[in-house]
């Protein structure tokens, strides 16, 4: 259901954020609010204190309370011993893809809109097999063209696992988005893994942009039974950067046997039978991943205050998933009749709908400015450096850009400190910004910052 925004933010952005300078967040790096890195910095000068008794003791101990509760407030059907804090969702991918030994004949199935450090993991998996004379999997990619229903998409992925198994074909993993990156679209991820699970499929859940942005409660429930399934913190729930959780089911701990690097949580098998001193059977796989060598460990212990900023100063993790949900939709549609365009959504059911926190909505640029090709355009010809360092320099923000189905979209992401008047500025940027390329006014010194790119876009994942 959505909430009436009236203008009325759940918290003020001078009192929260450390920077106006991006009040329009991208949603590829989230926002850190104050008191968050207040704690974050507090845990850093804590560790300094008394390195040794901190990395043996008191941050084994915290990391070990913020995971159970996690499991007990965020992720029910998720035991504490399932769930790890890495750096982010590209290193969870890496893991899952590394770790799972493939065998002549596998074929990993993913959506065309897959991420794009996923994708070149994949190829660089297959690749690296190839030149070390190990097995190699084949990846087989599924067409998406949004907007598209989840009940289409959910047909779409069935007839491809049946087709590539009467071709005798044998799937070993497929991977999908909870929330994909480009577009901005919510995909009906929990429904995706029962379908895998149907058909002996692994499931891999690039979840980067899911906790915190919908409702992830039935991970680990029959209802969506992900095989590997990893969200970063930072994006949509406010801890530091980077901070994801991992969760590895039980079952399915032989097939990430390593963290990322590997360091002294890896056991040979001739020695995985041999207990880990201090560290109970069931938890020595999130005890690895806790250090996997030295590093910065203050933003993972800042979970804690992130969840506690949600609750105290937001009102509950619903109340604030109802705000930027009912803010991204009113707030998009503001910026569609800005452009005299239209959001990428599809009408109908609730439980139909693409847009969650981000929207992405289409940019009314002309063929004659931008050529036949809107993803070479966006990515090799400039136009991704163009917007970025316009809207940076002359309106003081930043708002993606993209292309899908050969137009181009930008995609809008809604926070508690933004409102609808936020959503109006952005549109009237945007509009000003298209009014410079559809009139040829795109200086070559910005067109080669997008060209630089080179077909990809910047965003941590």
């Amino acid at each position: 259901m959505l909430v009436s925004l009236n203008c009325n933010r759940l918290v003020n952005a001078t009192d929260t954020l450390t920077s106006l300078s991006a009040r329009l967040p991208a949603g590829a790096f989230g926002s850190c609010p104050k008191p968050v890195m207040e704690a974050s910095h507090a845990w850093s000068v804590k560790a300094e204190e008394n390195p040794d008794l901190f990395r043996r003791f008191t941050y084994p101990t915290q990391l070990r309370s913020i995971l159970r509760r996690l499991s007990s407030e965020r992720l029910p059907h998720c035991p504490a011993s399932t769930l790890a804090l890495i750096r982010n969702a590209t290193t969870g991918t890496n893991a899952v893809l590394r770790g799972i030994p493939w065998q002549e004949g596998d074929h990993i199935l993913c959506l065309s809109t897959v991420y794009g450090a996923l994708d070149r993991t994949i190829d660089y998996i297959i690749e690296h097999s190839a030149t070390s004379g190990t097995p190699k999997p084949t990846k087989v990619t599924m067409e998406v063209t949004y907007p598209i229903s989840h009940e289409e998409l959910l047909k779409t992925f069935t007839a491809k696992l049946s087709a590539l198994r009467s071709e005798g074909k044998r799937v070993r993993l497929a991977t999908f988005d909870a929330v994909s990156s480009h577009p901005g679209v919510l995909l009906p991820w929990e429904r995706l893994c029962v379908l895998c699970r149907e058909h002996n499929v692994l499931s891999l859940v690039d979840a980067a942009h899911a906790f915190g942005q919908i409702d992830c409660s039935l991970l680990g429930s029959s209802a969506a039974p992900a095989d590997f399934w990893v969200s970063n913190v930072h994006k949509w729930s406010f801890a530091p950067r980077g901070c994801a959780i991992f969760y590895v089911p039980a079952q399915n701990r032989h097939f990430v046997p390593s963290t990322l690097p590997t360091s002294w949580g890896w056991k040979a098998k001739a020695s995985s039978s041999l207990a880990t001193p201090g560290v109970a059977a069931d938890e020595e796989w999130a005890a690895a991943w806790r250090d996997p060598g030295t590093d910065q460990v203050s933003h993972y212990l800042s979970v804690d205050a992130a969840l506690d900023f949600v609750r105290d100063r937001l009102g509950g993790e619903e109340r604030v998933r109802r705000y930027n949900t009912s803010l991204a939709r009113i707030g998009g549609a503001e910026v569609a009749r800005i452009l005299g365009t239209e959001i990428l959504d599809v009408e109908g059911k609730e439980e139909e709908r693409l847009t969650a926190c981000m929207v992405t909505v289409r940019l009314p640029l002309v063929s004659r400015a931008i050529g036949p090709d809107a993803t070479k355009w966006v990515w090799q010809m400039g136009g991704e450096g163009f917007f970025f360092e316009t809207l940076q320099d002359d309106f003081a923000t930043n708002i993606p850009i993209l292309a899908h189905n050969n137009r181009v979209y930008a995609r809008l992401s809604a926070q508690v400190w933004l409102d609808v008047d936020d959503f109006a500025y952005a549109g009237r940027a945007l509009k000003e910004v298209c009014r410079r390329v559809n009139e040829g006014d795109m200086p070559a010194a910005k067109a080669s910052v997008g060209a630089e790119a080179a077909g990809q876009p910047v965003e941590a994942a």
